[in-house]
């Protein structure tokens, strides 16, 4: 038997594992014990040892200092989930979200420490949105903020570089962009937090390029209405009347930014293309890729101009649907990331950076650098290679 740990109180044991998503069930299968012996544990009647309180700490993700305090501490973990169905008053958190939304608050509050320390106030965001606003111009509006202009984006040659200028873009405005692994697609696409400054967007990397592209412009629009959370750009997902009402305005917005009416609308393809209920694949595959979107992104936009019938949009919505789920996945071989690479995919390239410069001025540690970035320093050089192109400044060996 290991070594009983000093008292902890049960209520710290309790607000671990309620706000790391865990039942005690789950919980106690974790740690290896019974789910009697657990709920004694959160009853105060007995206490963890030592090896099992460090179970319980990397189970939850939490220092094992968490579990001395005398008191919880109080998080904000609140997120306005837009994916709630009328009929019911539970929303489905998995642990890994409720990690994604911890440690996207934490980086937030760290990016704003660093910021200040270095650039003064961060700037607000320049658009401030309204729920009754045109979402065509707005759309227009969001793509000057971003400057991506049409020659660009139809030179792109592949929805990695597409999502990889977008998400450039956003960061530029002082968006943060982060990615989380883990978290299964149906549970969550993106969520946004909206507090100015320094908003944040979290993708889910297990997405398309094209569909993370569409996510990072539909919480743009949460971010410009105040209204972040985690959302569902499905439309017919139950949603209570006003969640779906923002839900679709903000696809619409995505959908206007990414391919503009005048635009689409001066395209050769679509000004040759006089019926609504005939269009070939090949036209619209077509102008999917000329826009770097997804040809159900192309087919709404079609459809809300009038170009195409809703039964031929519904039509081929459908064929897409089957064709994605008839589709079986090919074994790939097993591709191994660096794991520098992995971190910049995870932070982005802006945190990174405020990150490094406080680093280069010594206001923070390498062991600070380390925790904010998740990783081992023996990939600092690499890391700061691929963001600088240059040689490693801190001195920091492989």
């Amino acid at each position: 038997m290991g070594q009983a740990a000093a008292h902890i109180q049960p209520q710290l044991l309790i607000w671990a594992r309620k706000s790391a998503g865990f039942s005690p069930e789950e919980a106690a299968k974790k740690v290896g014990v019974t789910p009697d012996r657990f709920q004694l544990w959160e009853r105060g009647e007995t206490c963890p040892t030592i090896n099992q309180l460090q179970s319980l700490a990397k189970t939850y993700k939490r220092p094992l200092a968490a579990f001395y305090l005398p008191t919880p501490p109080k998080e904000d973990l609140a997120l306005h989930d837009f994916r709630r169905f009328p009929d019911s008053n539970v929303t489905f958190r998995s642990p890994k979200l409720l990690l994604a939304i911890r440690q996207a608050r934490f980086r937030k509050e760290i990016a704003q420490e660093l910021y200040s320390s270095i650039e003064g106030p961060p700037p607000l965001f320049p658009l401030n949105l309204d729920i009754h606003d045109d979402p065509e111009e707005i759309g227009v509006a969001i793509r000057n903020v971003l400057r991506i202009s049409y020659e660009e984006q139809t030179s792109w040659h592949s929805a990695n570089q597409a999502f990889s200028r977008w998400r450039s873009a956003l960061e530029e405005t002082e968006i943060l962009v982060f990615q989380t692994s883990g978290i299964d697609l149906d549970e969550m696409r993106a969520f946004s937090l909206s507090e100015i400054p320094l908003p944040v967007v979290v993708l889910n990397i297990r997405d398309t390029y094209t569909g993370r592209v569409f996510s990072m412009l539909h919480e743009i629009v949460h971010i410009g209405l105040q209204k972040g959370g985690i959302c569902d750009i499905r439309e017919d997902s139950g949603q209570i009347e006003a969640d779906r009402k923002i839900e679709i305005f903000c696809n619409q917005i995505a959908g206007a930014a990414l391919v503009p009416k005048d635009l689409l609308l001066a395209e050769k393809t679509v000004i040759c293309n006089r019926s609504r209920n005939d269009w070939s694949d090949e036209d619209i595959q077509y102008l999917a890729n000329r826009y770097s979107v997804s040809r159900e992104v192309l087919l709404r936009r079609l459809l809300i101009h009038h170009r195409i019938t809703r039964s031929f949009y519904e039509q081929k919505q459908s064929e897409y649907e089957m064709e994605f789920r008839s589709h079986v996945p090919e074994q790939k071989k097993k591709i191994r990331i660096p794991t520098h690479r992995k971190v910049l995919a995870s932070v982005g390239y802006s945190f990174a950076r405020l990150v490094l410069s406080n680093y280069y001025q010594e206001r923070i540690t390498p062991g600070d650098v380390s925790e904010f970035l998740d990783m081992r320093l023996k990939h600092l050089p690499k890391i700061e290679q691929e963001i600088f192109g240059a040689g490693p400044r801190s001195g920091v060996s492989d």
